[in-house]
């Protein structure tokens, strides 16, 4: 009884290893059956797992390096939240994973520098002179003295001259001749000199309210009249009188000392 229940375990057990060894070989077979995945194979899968996903891909991974055997479909699967690194997943016929670097940049081709043709120093260019453009000179009337006065001389339009000069020369001097005859020098001064107003004194021939004696040329009769300067007036300057005996205010010219001659009347 005994020796029979032991041969049925020994059967069992021999039952059990055959099946063991027959799954075993099986699997080997079928495991060398498999065709190994190369590291083409891989980047191929990311390439085209990437298109799908609108990234740009770079497995950075040896095309002719084989990997393990895979007889299901790659999974790639982004890590870390980002395409850049994946994870390569294969359930068939033995689970196995691998991460590799899907987004690797380029490595940048160094060109060789081409050589620049010499280009010939441009001449020198010669320096133009440019002119410059003076404007015009502004000029200036002012009085000159044609001979040599001495202090307390009467000026007449004989002793003095118009002479333009530039406006550095003008600034000081007496540019109006109305304004030197007639006039007393104040001080002696030198033939050709100009004329200022500090060489003059104010010596009027006629002052305000001065009873002048008037002159009246009408049709050649000369009429004598007496008038009331309104202003003082210097030898030849146009001056304002009133009639003493009409009231009338009239226009006159200073020919001396207290007469002039009448020209018009005046509205004032």
């Amino acid at each position: 009884m005994t020796f029979i229940f032991s041969n049925r375990i020994s059967q069992s057990a021999l039952t059990l290893t055959a099946f063991i060894c027959f799954t075993l070989i099986a699997f080997a077979d079928r495991v060398h059956a498999s065709r190994a995945v190369t590291g083409a194979d891989i980047a191929d899968a990311i390439v085209q797992t990437l298109e799908l996903e609108g990234e740009e891909a770079g497995p950075k991974i040896l095309a002719t390096k084989k990997y393990f055997p895979c007889d299901a479909p790659l999974e790639i699967l982004p890590m870390f939240g980002s395409w850049k690194t994946v994870r390569v997943n294969c359930a068939s016929p033995i689970p196995w994973k691998l991460i590799v670097r899907a987004q690797w940049p380029p490595e940048p081709q160094i060109e060789a520098d081409a050589e620049e043709p010499k280009q010939e120093p441009a001449p020198a260019k010669t320096p133009v002179k440019r002119q410059k453009i003076k404007p015009p000179t502004e000029m200036f009337n002012v009085v000159m003295l044609t001979r040599s006065v001495s202090k307390g001389d009467i000026l007449t339009k004989e002793d003095i001259l118009v002479k333009s000069v530039r406006e550095a020369k003008a600034r000081g001097m007496i540019e109006d001749p109305a304004r030197a005859i007639g006039r007393k020098m104040r001080q002696s001064v030198s033939s050709r000199r100009f004329l200022k107003p500090r060489h003059l004194e104010k010596n009027w021939m006629i002052e305000k309210d001065d009873i002048i004696t008037m002159r009246v040329n009408t049709k050649g009769i000369e009429v004598l009249g007496v008038g009331i300067a309104q202003e003082p007036g210097q030898l030849g300057e146009i001056i304002r009188m009133r009639n003493a005996s009409s009231g009338v205010l009239l226009r006159v010219k200073v020919t001396g000392d207290k007469n002039v001659d009448v020209i018009s009347k005046t509205a004032r």
